[in-house]
Protein backbone atom coordinates (compact mmCIF):
# COMPACT_ATOMS: atom_id res chain seq x y z
CA UNK A 1 0.00 0.00 0.00
CA UNK A 2 1.17 3.77 -1.24
CA UNK A 3 2.06 5.81 2.02
CA UNK A 4 1.94 8.79 -0.52
CA UNK A 5 -0.70 11.83 0.60
CA UNK A 6 -0.79 15.24 0.44
CA UNK A 7 -0.35 17.25 3.99
CA UNK A 8 -3.73 17.85 5.41
CA UNK A 9 -4.92 20.59 7.72
CA UNK A 10 -4.11 18.43 10.74
CA UNK A 11 -0.26 18.63 10.28
CA UNK A 12 1.61 20.69 12.82
CA UNK A 13 3.47 22.88 9.96
CA UNK A 14 1.56 25.53 8.10
CA UNK A 15 2.17 27.78 5.59
CA UNK A 16 -0.32 30.30 4.88
CA UNK A 17 -0.47 32.19 1.51
CA UNK A 18 -2.24 35.03 0.13
CA UNK A 19 -3.87 33.44 -2.37
CA UNK A 20 -4.07 30.61 -4.74
CA UNK A 21 -1.64 31.73 -6.90
CA UNK A 22 1.16 31.92 -4.30
CA UNK A 23 -0.27 28.67 -2.90
CA UNK A 24 0.20 26.62 -6.57
CA UNK A 25 3.36 28.51 -7.47
CA UNK A 26 5.34 27.38 -3.74
CA UNK A 27 4.48 24.40 -4.12
CA UNK A 28 5.66 23.63 -7.79
CA UNK A 29 8.68 25.82 -6.78
CA UNK A 30 9.90 23.31 -3.92
CA UNK A 31 8.83 20.74 -5.71
CA UNK A 32 11.06 21.82 -8.65
CA UNK A 33 13.42 21.77 -5.63
CA UNK A 34 13.12 17.86 -5.12
CA UNK A 35 10.58 18.61 -1.85
CA UNK A 36 8.17 15.60 -1.64
CA UNK A 37 4.97 17.02 -0.91
CA UNK A 38 3.23 12.80 -1.21
CA UNK A 39 5.93 11.22 1.47
CA UNK A 40 3.78 10.73 4.58
CA UNK A 41 6.81 9.57 6.13
CA UNK A 42 7.91 12.79 6.64
CA UNK A 43 6.43 15.81 8.24
CA UNK A 44 4.99 18.77 5.69
CA UNK A 45 3.52 22.33 6.06
CA UNK A 46 -0.32 22.09 5.28
CA UNK A 47 -0.60 25.05 2.59
CA UNK A 48 -3.54 27.21 3.00
CA UNK A 49 -4.65 30.81 0.97
CA UNK A 50 -6.46 33.04 3.40
CA UNK A 51 -7.78 35.01 0.28
CA UNK A 52 -6.48 38.39 0.60
CA UNK A 53 -4.87 40.27 3.32
CA UNK A 54 -7.94 41.22 5.08
CA UNK A 55 -8.50 37.75 6.37
CA UNK A 56 -4.65 37.15 7.32
CA UNK A 57 -5.51 38.26 11.53
CA UNK A 58 -8.24 35.39 11.21
CA UNK A 59 -5.50 32.89 9.35
CA UNK A 60 -3.49 33.36 12.23
CA UNK A 61 -5.72 33.49 14.87
CA UNK A 62 -7.15 29.91 13.81
CA UNK A 63 -2.95 28.76 13.50
CA UNK A 64 -1.66 29.99 15.77
CA UNK A 65 -0.72 26.77 18.44
CA UNK A 66 1.05 25.23 15.08
CA UNK A 67 4.15 24.25 15.49
CA UNK A 68 5.77 25.54 12.76
CA UNK A 69 3.61 28.38 11.56
CA UNK A 70 5.07 30.36 7.87
CA UNK A 71 3.33 33.60 6.58
CA UNK A 72 3.99 34.46 3.11
CA UNK A 73 3.05 38.41 2.59
CA UNK A 74 3.43 40.72 -0.77
CA UNK A 75 4.86 43.95 -0.01
CA UNK A 76 2.95 45.48 -2.48
CA UNK A 77 4.08 49.35 -2.64
CA UNK A 78 5.93 49.88 0.66
CA UNK A 79 7.37 46.79 2.14
CA UNK A 80 8.43 48.84 5.50
CA UNK A 81 4.63 49.90 6.08
CA UNK A 82 3.37 46.44 5.38
CA UNK A 83 5.61 44.75 7.98
CA UNK A 84 5.08 47.07 10.88
CA UNK A 85 1.35 46.14 9.82
CA UNK A 86 2.28 42.88 10.10
CA UNK A 87 4.26 42.70 13.49
CA UNK A 88 0.97 44.17 15.06
CA UNK A 89 -0.64 40.96 13.99
CA UNK A 90 1.90 38.61 15.24
CA UNK A 91 2.82 40.31 18.39
CA UNK A 92 0.45 38.02 20.46
CA UNK A 93 1.84 35.07 18.91
CA UNK A 94 5.35 35.93 20.06
CA UNK A 95 8.25 34.74 22.66
CA UNK A 96 10.06 38.03 21.57
CA UNK A 97 10.30 40.95 19.89
CA UNK A 98 9.94 41.54 16.24
CA UNK A 99 12.84 42.98 14.01
CA UNK A 100 12.39 46.79 12.90
CA UNK A 101 12.92 45.18 9.37
CA UNK A 102 13.26 42.19 7.73
CA UNK A 103 16.19 39.97 6.88
CA UNK A 104 16.70 39.41 3.34
CA UNK A 105 17.12 35.73 4.46
CA UNK A 106 13.81 35.97 5.83
CA UNK A 107 12.50 36.13 9.14
CA UNK A 108 12.17 33.10 11.63
CA UNK A 109 11.78 33.51 15.66
CA UNK A 110 10.08 31.77 18.42
CA UNK A 111 6.77 32.03 18.93
CA UNK A 112 5.12 31.57 22.61
CA UNK A 113 3.77 27.47 22.17
CA UNK A 114 6.89 24.81 23.53
CA UNK A 115 9.49 24.47 20.17
CA UNK A 116 7.35 26.86 18.12
CA UNK A 117 9.04 28.76 14.99
CA UNK A 118 6.90 31.55 13.20
CA UNK A 119 8.47 32.29 9.62
CA UNK A 120 7.81 35.35 7.58
CA UNK A 121 8.85 36.07 3.57
CA UNK A 122 7.63 38.91 2.50
CA UNK A 123 7.64 38.78 -1.60
CA UNK A 124 9.52 39.07 -3.42
CA UNK A 125 12.42 39.37 -1.62
CA UNK A 126 12.22 40.57 1.67
CA UNK A 127 13.38 43.86 0.72
CA UNK A 128 12.07 45.98 -2.40
CA UNK A 129 8.15 46.88 -3.29
CA UNK A 130 6.64 43.67 -5.08
CA UNK A 131 4.38 40.98 -5.07
CA UNK A 132 4.70 37.19 -6.12
CA UNK A 133 4.80 38.37 -9.52
CA UNK A 134 8.20 39.93 -9.31
CA UNK A 135 9.88 36.12 -7.81
CA UNK A 136 7.78 34.47 -11.24
CA UNK A 137 10.11 37.39 -13.56
CA UNK A 138 13.10 36.23 -11.81
CA UNK A 139 11.96 32.93 -13.56
CA UNK A 140 11.82 33.42 -16.84
CA UNK A 141 14.02 32.32 -19.75
CA UNK A 142 16.98 34.53 -20.10
CA UNK A 143 17.10 36.57 -23.28
CA UNK A 144 13.13 34.96 -24.43
CA UNK A 145 12.32 36.68 -27.62
CA UNK A 146 8.60 36.95 -26.44
CA UNK A 147 9.17 38.78 -23.29
CA UNK A 148 9.85 42.08 -24.49
CA UNK A 149 6.73 41.90 -26.66
CA UNK A 150 4.76 40.49 -24.19
CA UNK A 151 5.60 43.90 -22.25
CA UNK A 152 4.78 46.30 -24.79
CA UNK A 153 1.49 44.40 -25.85
CA UNK A 154 0.31 44.24 -21.97
CA UNK A 155 1.07 48.46 -21.68
CA UNK A 156 -0.28 48.87 -24.64
CA UNK A 157 -3.86 47.21 -23.73
CA UNK A 158 -3.37 48.73 -20.32
CA UNK A 159 -2.98 52.11 -22.22
CA UNK A 160 -6.04 51.54 -24.08
CA UNK A 161 -8.27 49.63 -21.95
CA UNK A 162 -6.78 48.98 -18.54
CA UNK A 163 -9.14 49.69 -15.49
CA UNK A 164 -6.67 48.41 -12.55
CA UNK A 165 -6.28 51.24 -9.59
CA UNK A 166 -2.72 49.11 -8.81
CA UNK A 167 -0.79 50.21 -11.88
CA UNK A 168 2.35 47.77 -10.35
CA UNK A 169 0.52 44.76 -10.07
CA UNK A 170 -1.99 44.96 -13.04
CA UNK A 171 1.67 45.84 -15.41
CA UNK A 172 3.34 42.71 -13.98
CA UNK A 173 0.95 40.54 -13.91
CA UNK A 174 -0.46 41.24 -17.08
CA UNK A 175 2.68 40.95 -19.25
CA UNK A 176 3.31 37.51 -17.26
CA UNK A 177 -0.08 36.10 -17.95
CA UNK A 178 0.47 37.61 -21.53
CA UNK A 179 3.68 35.95 -21.91
CA UNK A 180 2.04 32.86 -20.77
CA UNK A 181 -0.70 32.93 -23.38
CA UNK A 182 1.97 32.60 -26.13
CA UNK A 183 3.94 29.30 -24.76
CA UNK A 184 2.97 26.10 -26.49
CA UNK A 185 0.56 25.43 -24.12
CA UNK A 186 -1.36 28.91 -23.34
CA UNK A 187 -3.11 30.03 -20.40
CA UNK A 188 -1.13 27.89 -17.85
CA UNK A 189 -0.73 29.40 -14.09
CA UNK A 190 2.24 29.72 -12.68
CA UNK A 191 2.51 26.81 -10.76
CA UNK A 192 1.87 25.15 -14.15
CA UNK A 193 4.36 26.65 -15.62
CA UNK A 194 6.89 25.75 -12.84
CA UNK A 195 5.84 22.37 -13.09
CA UNK A 196 6.26 21.93 -16.98
CA UNK A 197 9.77 23.54 -16.53
CA UNK A 198 8.64 26.79 -18.78
CA UNK A 199 10.20 28.70 -15.83
CA UNK A 200 13.04 28.12 -14.04
CA UNK A 201 13.81 27.41 -10.71
CA UNK A 202 17.02 28.65 -9.22
CA UNK A 203 16.75 32.28 -9.35
CA UNK A 204 18.84 33.95 -6.54
CA UNK A 205 15.73 35.03 -4.89
CA UNK A 206 14.06 31.51 -5.28
CA UNK A 207 17.01 30.09 -4.09
CA UNK A 208 16.83 31.95 -0.85
CA UNK A 209 13.13 31.71 -0.39
CA UNK A 210 13.84 27.52 -0.63
CA UNK A 211 16.29 28.05 1.92
CA UNK A 212 13.79 29.66 3.98
CA UNK A 213 11.36 27.20 3.67
CA UNK A 214 13.63 24.77 4.79
CA UNK A 215 15.19 26.10 7.63
CA UNK A 216 11.19 26.84 8.92
CA UNK A 217 9.93 23.60 7.94
CA UNK A 218 12.75 20.78 8.54
CA UNK A 219 11.80 17.35 7.06
CA UNK A 220 11.41 15.40 10.55
CA UNK A 221 10.12 11.78 10.28
CA UNK A 222 7.22 11.78 11.79
CA UNK A 223 4.26 12.26 8.92
CA UNK A 224 1.16 14.62 8.79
Amino acid sequence: MSTSSRPTKNSPYCLLVEGSSDQHAIIHLMKRHRYDWDDAKNTRPFVLSYDGLANLPKAITAHKAKQCLGIVVDADEQPEARWQELSKELSPIMEQQLPSQLDPAGLIVKGREPNQSVGVWLMPNNCEKGALEDLVQELLPKQDCCWELAREQASAAKGRYGRSSTPHGFDLKSQLHTWLAWQEEPGMSFGQALNKKILSSDSPTALRFRAWFLRLFPVNPGGS
